[in-house]
């Protein structure tokens, strides 16, 4: 994972750390967002995970949002734009 790491404690609390590298602040990315659901999933699976912390790695705060680069790209599949239209349309 490029922009989480996940510590376990032996009382089964996980420790997110979200710190996108390179950033002053972290931002959401279509990467960071494919990331969050690997971290959800891996939650849900790990019987030794009871529980998890969210925390930043970045002194100035939490996240900025979404990052408007990526955001006003070319929508292609790769883009936070390609990445909700994918999420919308439902498999019939």
């Amino acid at each position: 994972m490029e922009n989480f790491k996940i510590e376990v404690d032996s009382d089964g609390v996980a420790l997110v750390t979200f710190d996108v590298p390179g950033r002053s602040m972290n931002t959401l990315t279509a990467s960071v967002i494919k990331e969050i659901g690997e971290i959800v999933e891996r939650i849900k699976t790990d019987e030794a995970i009871k529980g998890a912390v969210i925390t930043s790695g970045k002194a100035s705060g939490f996240c900025a949002g979404a990052d408007l680069g990526e955001l006003g790209g070319s929508g292609g599949p790769n883009s936070l734009g390609g990445l909700a239209a994918r999420r919308a349309v439902k498999p019939a």
